[in-house]
């Protein structure tokens, strides 16, 4: 019985059907374009398939008939992986020939106890990297959260990488958005890529089980690089042909990576905190926070005025077009995120009154920690976003007031060493305690001969324990 459809076409028959030269163009094509990039081959065969409109069947056979494609495909992209994980495990060391041995030794020491702490990070990167997005693209944001979970898996990271370059057209924004400096692709994300004190003895002493890469670190290329891929990809369909450039591709790359927890592949201030970041717990998370709360925010008024002044002034060059876009963009997207913050601040507001609760909102006293935070059980909580550096800016400002440091117990300066030291490695945050004999808070650690104040008794033992 002559065959009616594709797939009851048997083998032998392709064997004596299809051109072999044919065959032959299609597995070099796949071997110029994908082979040694660590493409999964099953993804080959179907962004071929889209590339030349063809059946997968027919992909497939081709491929798989030279010298197994799959084998090849499969190795290549091992090799990658393998690579990528000794890159990482190494970075310091290659790093850090012309350092001195005390400095190396710190610098370990802060690699380690950063990556023991983080390690299992994975289901609260979106919350921590992401939680802004959470008040823009709700539904985005949730994706994100449960691909955190799901990274734990090694094969489901692949499978969540792979999504964003499944079609031609997806393809296509990811190498311009990359090659932009968006960190969207295998590279290792910065803070995540140490395996903790376990995994690096394990690595010292080759103890194979240990060796995994951390859920944190998993999660990072899991959850975060195609959220922060999707919100670029969304920003740059809103935008009209004439300003599809290569300018706005780094402009989106930058909003979406200063919104996501990141920031630019050499990036102006990445180069600039680099003798910072290694101290902080996570270093460019925190830098990125006062890029999109204070920079970016300043990046958008000096936009808007230079175009004003190029209007009086002729002779003043005005903004790019680009740059005029990407600042309404900035303006657009802090406007959503105020209204539902303040909103749900509001509805917050209002069943606290309706529980007959003594807490209430604090929408007037930027002084306190507690400013624009929700409330609920005597606990108060407020995402640590854009709206963390808010606050300490905020509280900044009231102690600048006259007679401030007699109100508030506080002077700017000590507001922002205490949000340095909270932001910092523990190792710092611990010698620190020893030299002054305080904990971050201002409140006596338990061997300080302080007794205390109401406002900022004494840690007992047990209080400092936990």
């Amino acid at each position: 019985m002559t065959p009616c459809n594709l797939d009851q076409v048997t083998k032998k028959e392709l064997d004596e059907q299809v051109d072999q030269n044919f065959v032959s163009g299609l597995w070099r094509y796949a071997k110029d374009n994908y082979f040694g990039k660590g493409i999964p081959h099953h993804e080959v065969i179907s962004q071929m398939a889209l590339e030349f409109d063809m059946p997968e069947r027919i992909i497939s056979y081709a491929l798989d008939k030279p010298k197994s494609m799959r084998k090849i495909s499969d190795e290549a992209r091992e090799r990658m992986r393998e690579t990528s994980r000794f890159l990482s495990a190494n970075r310091r060391y290659l790093e850090r020939f012309d350092q001195s041995t005390a400095e190396k030794l710190a610098i370990d020491l802060a690699d380690g106890v950063r990556g023991s702490l983080l390690a299992h990070h994975g289901p609260v990167i979106s919350q921590t990297h992401g939680i802004d997005v959470l008040f823009t693209n709700p539904v985005k944001f949730l994706r994100a959260f449960f691909r955190g979970i799901a990274s734990l898996s090694e094969k489901q990271v692949d499978k969540f990488m792979a999504k964003m370059t499944d079609t031609p057209e997806k393809a296509a924004l990811h190498k311009m958005f990359y090659d932009a400096g968006a960190p969207i692709g295998r590279e290792p994300s910065e803070g995540f890529t140490e395996h903790g004190l376990l995994a690096r003895a394990a690595t010292k002493y080759d103890l194979p089980f240990l060796k995994n890469r951390s859920w944190a670190a998993k999660a990072m290329d899991g959850a975060m690089k195609p959220l922060r891929f999707e919100l670029m990809v969304e920003e740059w369909k809103k935008k009209p042909p004439d300003l599809q450039t290569k300018e706005m591709a780094t402009l989106i790359g930058q909003q979406m990576s200063h919104a996501t927890g990141a920031m630019l592949r050499g990036e102006p201030m990445q180069r600039k905190t680099a003798l910072i970041r290694p101290w902080l717990l996570a270093g460019q998370l925190t830098v990125s926070k006062w890029m999109k709360g204070v920079v970016d925010p300043a990046r958008t008024i000096r936009t808007f005025v230079r175009t004003a002044e190029s209007k009086i002034n002729p002779k003043l060059s005005p903004p790019s077009a680009e740059e005029r876009a990407i600042a309404w963009s900035r303006m657009r997207r802090a406007g959503i995120f105020l209204s539902v913050y303040l909103g749900a601040l509001k509805v917050n507001e209002e069943l606290l009154k309706a529980a007959g609760s003594n807490q209430h909102v604090n929408f007037t006293d930027p002084s306190k920690t507690d400013w624009l935070a929700y409330k609920a059980g005597g606990h108060y909580w407020r995402p640590r976003g854009a709206l963390e550096i808010a606050g300490v800016l905020a509280r900044m400002g009231a102690v600048m007031k006259p007679y401030g440091k007699q109100t508030y117990g506080k002077s700017p300066e000590e507001i922002m060493g205490r949000y340095a030291e909270y932001k910092a490695i523990p190792g710092v945050s611990a010698a620190k305690k020893l030299i002054s004999g305080r904990d971050v808070f201002g409140r006596p650690v338990p061997w300080s001969p302080e007794p205390g104040t109401a406002k900022f008794p004494r840690l007992t033992w047990p209080e400092y324990a936990t």
